[in-house]
């Protein structure tokens, strides 16, 4: 038996881990707009970035991260 009740609604759930991802905006913004019917999907993201004294893999200051999810939730298509 799984530990929750399996929901039988035909939603979809994604799950998206994303580490420093510039294009998290368009993997969301792809994801509704190529579902068949996007009112049942769902997706939950684990977003690591950074924001505050950013360093490259070299050790340089970079500049942050861009905020994948504030540039989705803020796209008036996507509301």
């Amino acid at each position: 038996l799984p530990p929750f009740p399996i929901r039988n609604d035909e939603t979809i759930f994604m799950s998206v881990a994303a580490y420093r991802e510039h294009l998290l905006a368009d993997t969301l913004k792809s994801a509704f707009q190529h579902a068949t019917n996007p009112d049942k999907l769902y997706i939950g993201a684990i977003v690591q970035n950074c924001y505050d004294n950013c360093k490259s893999g070299k050790g340089e200051n970079i500049p942050p991260d861009v905020n994948g999810i504030d540039t989705f939730c803020n796209d008036g298509n996507f509301t």
